[in-house]
This record gives structure tokens, C-alpha cells and sequence, in this order.
């Protein structure tokens, strides 16, 4: 598989990855997902309504408060001031009163720049339940119905978790370029099948054993680890296409379990910081990793996909193609300078 690319063509693409560097945050599990508290306080009889108070707390820090508005609560209620919400001690709080007690036939809006919220609601003389809330076009709706004493349908939970482990690994960064180097070592499809298998198999049981707190590692060095995986593999890259001997060319599969290992650890961090419900476990588990691998399939498709059009199109216009190597070395270098800034700034991170 190759492409015709000039020179100048190299070096753009090169300087193009490398600004990336300033555009990417070094930390790349972020899942965009709020904790929030919806709090059913007390209640006031006047003039023969119930006016029931309610507290949302939403887990925020100083710098990201600007983030979170005020809800969008149902007519009947009433916003207290301040209406911008009051914040202390990492949170954020709401407090708005309303005629009767909400119902499940009740929602709210929330215009947040978030990926969703999870939400625990507590509620007078009920059990706590816990849902989480995705945003559809920059809307979050929080539907009452999901959070009722009895928790949200499972055909609800599954498709919430399987969107969040899409939206997960298409906002990984560090794992997308992970999946590129492995993508720039493996030439046959039958061998990428069988590599991306292995890792899929590998980071899946990491991401079992440290959700379930059978393995408990830090944040901080697992995503610094990471980093430096991908610097590793860049580094194969190069060196396999400078003819060297590869122990990762050789058995890139063998390869991809250990480094698999590793990534499902950052996988289960991101998942962790949901606090998840104990019974909801199981069901998190498995369909936030399918929905990993739907996400990680559908990036693999797309790259393969572009890479055969231009050969293609290429073609097409009779242009001569040029060894796989000497397009995929300056990727690799562009692939290796971006992990290698993520490097350094999460090791520095370890010592703040």
C-alpha cells in the first residue's frame, strides 16, 4: 500500500501534526461528563399547595464554573437567587422551589459545554437513584422518569454506556494515535485484524479488574505510560522502516497485548469517575467496552478507507507510487514528537 507524496507535501504533513501539540490537551480521558446532586429538601404547605424545595449540586471547579448555567426548571417552579448558582468547596449550587413535587412526567434543560452529567437524585422518604444524561446538540435534558426510586430501563442504560464509550475513544486522542502507529506497522489486513483483536482482548480485562478496584493504579502514571507507548511505537515505526529488526514487526499482536494492557487501565480511570451504582456494574462494563470497540472499529474503517481512496484517485491520474515507507516514516515522526510532548507534561504532572 503506497502513496505518491512530493517533499513539501512531507514536510506539511509533519508540521501539521505537530500543531497539534498546542491544540490537544495532554490529558485525553476527560470523558466530559459532570457529577451533579439533585437534593429534595423540605416541604412548605401555603395556602394548601405543596411547595417542595430542591438543591442541585454540580461537581465543578473554579475554572470550569463558567461551564454551568443555571437549569432550565418546569413553569411551576421558581429559581432562587443567586440565579447564577453559589459556589463553595468544588461545587456549584442551585436551589429553586416548585407547586407540588416533581414527577416523573417532569424535565429539565441543561445548556452546559459538558458531554453529559450524571446525576444522583435523593429523594424525601425514597431510595437514592443515579442515571447519567447525554447532550444532544448542546442540550442536556434530564427526564425525571430516569430518575425515579426505580432506576432508568436497562434499554436506556445501554444505550447511554454505549455512546459514552464511543464519545470515549473518538475524544482519546493519545488511543486514536495509538491505533495509527499500529496501522503504520501492519500491512496485511488479516495480521491488523488479528493485532487490533489482541489489543481489544488485552485492554478489555484491565479495564474489568482496575473498574472493578481489583487492580488499583494511579491516574497520573498509567496516562504518562500511555503517552509513552506511543512513543515506542513510533519508534518501531521508524526502525522497522529502516530495515532493522523489530521484535513489534515481528509479533505486532504479542505487542499489542502488553501496550492493550495499558490503555484499558486509562479506559477504566475515565469510567471510574461516573460512580457508578454497584448493581449497574456488569451492565457498564460490558457496554461501554462494545462501545469502545464500535468507536475504535469505525475509526480503523475510516482510515483505511481514505488511504485507499487516494491510492485510487492516484491511480487514476497515473501518478507513480512510492514505497509505504516513505509515507508512513514522517507520520510516524509526526506521531512520535506529539506523544513525546504529552510525555514530558504528565511527567512533570506527577511531581505537582
Amino acid at each position: 500500500m503506497s502513496i505518491m507524496l512530493r517533499f513539501p507535501e512531507f514536510t506539511s504533513m509533519l508540521f501539521f501534526l505537530i500543531t497539534i501539540v498546542f491544540f490537544t490537551p495532554a490529558f485525553a480521558h476527560d470523558l466530559g461528563i459532570t457529577k451533579a446532586t439533585l437534593e429534595q429538601t423540605k416541604t412548605i404547605s401555603k395556602k394548601e399547595l405543596d411547595h417542595q424545595t430542591y438543591v442541585l449540586n454540580v461537581n465543578t471547579s473554579e475554572s470550569m464554573a463558567h461551564q454551568i448555567t443555571a437549569p432550565l426548571i418546569p413553569k411551576r417552579c421558581d429559581l432562587h437567587k443567586p440565579f447564577r448558582g453559589s459556589l463553595s468547596n468544588g461545587k456549584l449550587t442551585f436551589t429553586f422551589s416548585c407547586d407540588g413535587a416533581l414527577t416523573s412526567d417532569d424535565k429539565f434543560d441543561l445548556s452546559w459545554k459538558r458531554e453529559g452529567v450524571f446525576i444522583s437524585a435523593i429523594w424525601l422518604g425514597r431510595e437514592t437513584s443515579q442515571s447519567l444524561f447525554l447532550s444532544e446538540e448542546g442540550t442536556i435534558t434530564v427526564a425525571l422518569s430516569g430518575l425515579s426510586a426505580v432506576n432508568a430501563s436497562k434499554k436506556s442504560k445501554v444505550k447511554r454506556f454505549l455512546h459514552l464509550g464511543i464519545n470515549h475513544i473518538l475524544s482519546g486522542y493519545d488511543h486514536l494515535l495509538f491505533i495509527i502507529g499500529i496501522i503504520l506497522i501492519v500491512g496485511s489486513p488479516i495480521l491488523l485484524v488479528k493485532t487490533i483483536t489482541a489489543f481489544t482482548v488485552a485492554h478489555s480485562i484491565t479495564l474489568a479488574l482496575s473498574f472493578l478496584n481489583i487492580l488499583e493504579l494511579s491516574v497520573a502514571p498509567v496516562e504518562t505510560s500511555i503517552a509513552l507507548s506511543i512513543v515506542v511505537l513510533a519508534y518501531e515505526v521508524i526502525r522497522i522502516n529502516q530495515g532493522k529488526d523489530s521484535f513489534t514487526g515481528r509479533y505486532p499482536w504479542v505487542a499489542a497485548v502488553g501496550f492493550g494492557l495499558l490503555h484499558g487501565l486509562g479506559f477504566a480511570s475515565s469510567l471510574s469517575a461516573l460512580g457508578v451504582p454497584k448493581i449497574d456494574i456488569p451492565l457498564a462494563l460490558l457496554y461501554f467496552n462494545i462501545g469502545v470497540e464500535l468507536g475504535q472499529l469505525l475509526f480503523i474503517s475510516v482510515i483505511l478507507t481514505l488511504v485507499y481512496t487516494a491510492q485510487c484517485l492516484l491511480r487514476y491520474r497515473g501518478v507513480t507510487l512510492i514505497p509505504r515507507k516513505r509515507w508512513t516514516t514522517p507520520i510516524a515522526y509526526g506521531l512520535g514528537v506529539i506523544a513525546t510532548h504529552w510525555t514530558i507534561e504528565r511527567s512533570l504532572s506527577l511531581f505537582t
